[in-house]
């Protein structure tokens, strides 16, 4: 839409917004100003920004420790696997995250780069040259003589640290800021709702602790791409978004859902290609610098388990599980994925892209042996669109907040029992995590299923329902039938 006029302001249909507008003014009225689509764009950035920023600032007293962790270090909320990675995985001597040699392997055997996306290692070992070029280029070579257990004592280098995190956040910013950008455009008309990602708590704490944000930011690229009839350019990001992590695969069971509700199975081909292409560039570094390593990556990842912050680590800890667990776990994920793809072919209408990726991200969030509760932000872009009312995204952020808080405390040791009973103040935040994200999912899936309660359903994009208008005009056409 060309213009501004059309936009449904968050203070006329958000009850909890309105309630809070007083402080303000009161909500915007049918004589205010229309500003431009920049201006609009432009408040989003700026409480982007804001909120990495209060995220940083947060943690200045970890930074003035120089991250240094521990038990204070937990109760300041200052876990971080940026600056864990430094040390223990050989960043500070600009060490290949995949490197066969006695460089990486050897010297470093406990680093997990092998836990992580191929991806994620590339732009560790990126941002880690961008430290010592700011840091003036220090002697790397000289540190090959030291122990790696001792270079963690050495000032310089845990000057370093604290400096690689504030290159990273300087990254994540813009990356959190691309995503906003991205969101914002997907319906044009509600440009605001992006704003319960870009001023999102889960954001502020969460965002800075691990390398996720670069998979958020390529997903949220390739979910305005698509929703924009760009099946190649979606496919890119998506490509690139499963070789930051595993998690954004899930999106293509989503677009091959709307693809086929909506009468646009001819870009699945382009949508396919691309992606593929995309993730192979991705991971090339590290499929050919250690091919081997590079092929266990992707079995690591999916077979650990269970972890601290999963239902399955409570389970174990209250009862305990057989070692068949991780096996079973990934087939309730895939019932759970198979019920709600059907669940979109059977709605009355089309169910959106993001209401059919929250659904299938909250799934494996719940069910999966492994989960840490700065992956969070995993569900951040997909939960601003598909319920965009404050009143949900209060509740399941509030759910999210208290689990990191006492995920890190009784990681501190702060919530141990006094005796040898089981950590029952830490079941508590997973119990806050589960409910939040069930709350999430029984919302959208209403939605879903009965869309008069969609608040998107009454304010249709005129450029969504002419693309939508025009697929089912083809597929009749072309005698296919649309579910």
């Amino acid at each position: 839409m060309s213009s501004t006029d059309e936009h449904v302001h968050p203070t006329r249909d958000n009850r909890v917004l309105r309630a809070l507008s007083p402080v303000v003014g009161g909500p915007v009225g049918p004589r205010a100003g229309r500003g431009a689509r920049l201006g609009v764009l432009g408040v989003l950035l700026a409480v982007t920004a804001l909120t990495v920023a209060l995220g940083m600032l947060a943690r200045s007293a970890c930074a003035t420790d120089d991250w240094s962790g521990g038990t204070a270090g937990d109760a300041r909320l200052c876990t971080s696997d940026v600056a864990a990675g430094y040390v223990g995985g050989g960043l500070a001597e600009l060490a290949w995250p995949w490197g066969d040699d006695s460089g990486t392997s050897g010297r470093y055997p406990d680093a997990d780069w092998d836990e992580r996306p191929p991806l994620v290692g590339v732009v560790a070992w990126a941002s880690a040259h961008v430290t010592h070029l700011v840091v003036g280029s220090p002697d790397v070579d000289a540190r090959y003589s030291v122990a790696p257990s001792r270079l963690g004592d050495d000032p310089d280098v845990l000057h370093e640290r604290g400096v690689l995190v504030a290159v990273v956040a300087v990254l994540w910013a813009w990356l959190a800021m691309l995503a906003v950008l991205a969101l914002a455009q997907v319906h044009r008309r509600r440009p605001w709702d992006a704003a319960a990602f870009a001023a999102a708590p889960v954001l502020a704490l969460a965002g800075l602790v691990s390398w996720d944000l670069l998979a958020v930011a390529l997903a949220a690229g390739a979910l305005l791409a698509w929703v924009r009839g760009r099946a190649v350019l979606a496919g890119l990001a998506l490509g690139a978004g499963v070789a930051a992590g595993m998690w954004p695969a899930l999106l293509l069971p989503a677009l091959v859902l709307d693809a086929v509700r909506r009468g646009r199975r001819a870009e699945l081909g382009p949508l396919l290609l691309s992606g593929v292409g995309a993730f192979v560039v991705a991971c090339l570094p590290a499929a050919l610098s250690s091919p081997g390593r590079f092929l266990d990556s992707w079995s690591t990842m999916a077979g650990r388990g269970p972890e601290a912050g999963t239902v399955w680590a409570v389970l174990d800890q209250a009862f305990g599980l057989p070692g068949v667990v991780v096996p079973v776990a990934w087939a309730l994920v895939a019932v759970w994925c198979l019920l709600v793809l059907l669940a979109g072919a059977v709605a009355p209408r089309p169910p959106r892209v993001e209401q059919t990726v929250l659904l299938l991200l909250a799934g494996a969030v719940l069910l999966r042996t492994t989960y840490d509760p700065w992956q969070a932000v995993w569900l951040l872009p997909f939960a601003a669109l598909a319920l965009p009312r404050w009143r949900d995204q209060l509740v399941w952020q509030g759910g999210e907040v208290l689990h990191l808080a006492l995920y890190w405390w009784w990681v501190g040791g702060y919530l141990q029992p006094g005796g040898s009973g089981a950590a029952g103040f830490y079941w508590v935040g997973v119990l806050a995590h589960v409910l939040g994200t069930c709350w999430l999912v029984a919302l959208v899936l209403r939605d879903v299923l009965d869309p008069r309660h969609d608040l998107l359903a009454a304010e249709r994009d005129p450029v969504e329902s002419a693309a939508e208008a025009a697929g089912q005009e083809t597929t009749t056409a072309s005698n296919d039938v649309v579910v």
